[in-house]
């Protein structure tokens, strides 16, 4: 244990490193990062979240990050955001490892997993702060909770599952009810609550697997998204019928549904007196949290698959062959029964493809989710290592978290996969434990040597991918680059071009301006020049996003504004809308009629209103 947490203790510190380069060389063009910011300043200035500002995310999120920023020393700023965001990439690094030895019993694994969680979690760079940064953290924390307690404190345990549930569902409402679904599942195959339990599982298998469809229902007709859809639908549907015939390792009892209920309600309690706070009413937080983000899908983002459509078909259609193969032939189970090398093989192959497939970009993750069913299978003749609840609640999460990437298909594509590493660390701890039990002593070299190429290659692969890919850039672009001077941004340090177009904006901003106005929303500018947003309604596609009535709010707020300036940039609103014109609402020919452009600084049009 003590060289497990050296080991740890050490891809910690390096990561903490490369981290740091990483978070503080980057800045996206599009501004999540400064509408997050300028939310939560506006947040703890006047408070009224949902009744003045537009936000889709929960009050959980607000609770916690408002929470950190109202401490002494912690200013609402891009450095500090930074280095909050960093300190959740590391800390859900490390708990990817530590949950993969848990689940796996192996120490090489685990450092294995928490250097993949490190490369696969560097999404983080690109959207600071971003909501699903802490629903990554709850969900790898439920599953490292759940593999060290569920058997010994079951209660603790499903206090926490039912906080995490909340919490993710009042943080970002897909990614709870994905939780929500994959904990239900999870109670019904393995801890029954009553005798009539075959049709209580069948119930929620069948709404399991239903799950991507009735997301998606509105949007099959795109190629891509039916693609999508089929893949993650087939990995519920191969992961169900391979638990068919999972048995109950302990009954639900009257003491685990009060603690979760209690832990769910606890963090419901605790948001709703937030928002109470906050000057929020519940009307305001369903329509931001539950009626907006559903007019996402066709707005913003682009699609998951683009050419590469046809190749993730082919290989989800092989994952999926394979389990069908499985489940039709009952031969090929008992042939790996007789044969716990063959079995071990196939395992750990498995766990390899798994982890192979959340490293690999874009939509690879599905490949990843078509093959979880082999870690929901447990070795026979006591090779298996980790409760039957443990298995079926860390591959659930697996398949549903695949769903995160829908309707915006950006950074989210990184945190669809990233619950494939504890599954692949099960399929992996899998070979290694039928390996020690059940391979005959004339077999011991291949044994020996079939288990350290389980620990060995992911070991090389992942230090290799993370130092080249995260490391020497980050490192190489940190020292290269040129700090800003925005107010709250000197640590960031950008490229020469892009910190001298960000200066010079803030420079002109501070003599011409008293504040501004952007088309779309660069909140960032706010705090650079420390001057207030002349309006709360600061979200960035507002041309699309915000209905009519919103927009003339903003016009009547803008109208009274002395010197006030307008910024437009033309790739941004081209980004919002992939291309298509501008909507020309209320807001947008208000600002056409009564501005006219008089400088161009690297794209960032200067509007002010004629003398």
């Amino acid at each position: 244990m003590r060289l497990a947490a050296a080991g740890m203790a050490i891809v910690t510190i390096v990561s903490a490193l490369i981290g740091y380069c990483a978070m503080f060389s980057h800045m996206s063009y599009y501004d999540d990062e400064g509408y997050l910011l300028i939310t939560i300043r506006q947040l703890l200035t006047h408070g009224g979240l949902y009744e003045r500002m537009y936000t889709p995310y929960g009050p959980f999120y607000y609770a916690v990050v408002a929470g950190i920023f109202r401490l002494p020393g912690v200013p609402v700023s891009h450095d500090a955001g930074r280095l909050l965001t960093l300190g959740n990439w590391i800390v859900s690094s490390l708990l990817v490892g530590v949950a993969a030895m848990r689940l796996s019993r192996s120490r090489l694994i685990g450092v294995c997993a928490q250097i993949l969680g490190f490369f696969v979690l560097r999404a983080f760079v690109a959207e600071p702060l971003h909501p699903a940064h802490l629903t990554t953290l709850l969900l790898i924390a439920a599953v490292t909770v759940t593999a060290f307690l569920i058997d010994s404190r079951p209660t603790v345990t499903m206090a926490v599952l039912g906080a995490v549930v909340a919490a993710t569902l009042l943080v970002k409402i897909n990614i709870g009810i994905f939780a929500g679904a994959s904990l239900v599942l999870s109670l019904a195959l393995t801890r029954p609550l009553f005798h009539g339990r075959a049709f209580l599982k069948s119930l929620t298998s069948i709404a399991f697997v239903l799950v991507p469809g009735l997301l998606m229902i509105g949007h099959l007709q795109d190629p891509s998204t039916l693609v999508y859809c089929l893949a993650v639908t087939g990995g519920a549907a191969a992961l169900v019928m391979v638990l068919r015939g999972v048995q109950p390792d302990r009954e639900l009892k009257g003491s685990d549904l009060v603690a979760l209920t209690a832990g769910g309600g606890a963090v419901v309690l605790l948001s709703t007196l937030f928002s109470a706070g906050a000057g929020s009413n519940l009307a305001g937080v369903i329509t931001n949290v539950v009626l907006v983000p559903l007019t996402w899908p066709g707005l913003t983002g682009g699609p998951l698959l683009g050419a590469e459509a046809g190749v993730t078909a082919v290989i989800c259609v092989m994952g999926l062959a394979a389990a069908s193969i499985y489940l039709a032939w009952p031969r090929v189970p008992r042939f790996l029964g007789r044969h716990p090398f063959a079995d071990a093989t196939i395992r750990g192959a498995a766990g390899l493809l798994i982890w192979s497939a959340a490293v690999l970009p874009r939509s690879s993750f599905l490949f990843g989710i078509t093959l979880i069913w082999v870690a929901a299978i447990p070795p026979g003749g006591g090779a298996a290592r980790i409760s039957p609840f443990v298995r079926v609640l860390t591959c659930s999460l697996a398949v549903l978290q695949g769903l995160h990437a829908f309707p915006v298909a950006g950074s989210q594509v990184a945190f669809s996969g990233f619950m494939l590493l504890p599954v692949g660390a099960i399929c992996l701890g899998d070979a290694l434990g039928e390996l020690a039990m059940h391979v005959e002593p004339s077999r011991q070299r291949a044994r020996s040597l079939t288990a350290a190429a389980m620990g060995s290659i992911p070991l090389v692969c992942s230090t290799a991918l993370a130092i080249a890919i995260v490391g020497i850039p980050s490192v190489a672009a940190y020292t290269s680059s040129v700090p800003l001077q925005g107010d709250g941004a000197s640590l960031i340090r950008l490229p020469a071009d892009q910190s001298r177009t960000y200066n010079s904006v803030e420079e002109v901003l501070r003599a011409r301006c008293s504040t501004y106005f952007a088309m779309p929303g660069i909140p960032s500018f706010y705090l650079f020049v420390d001057e207030p947003p002349p309006t709360d309604f600061n979200v960035e596609a507002w041309m699309y996003l915000l209905d009519d009535d919103q927009q003339r709010t903003i016009i009547g707020q803008l109208a009274k504004t002395r010197g006030l300036c307008v910024i437009k940039n033309q790739a941004l609103i081209d980004f919002w809308g992939r291309g298509s014109a501008i909507p020309d609402g209320p807001l947008v020919v208000y600002l056409r009629d009564n501005f006219k452009e008089v400088d161009d600084i690297g794209g960032y049009e200067l509007w002010t209103r004629p003398a």
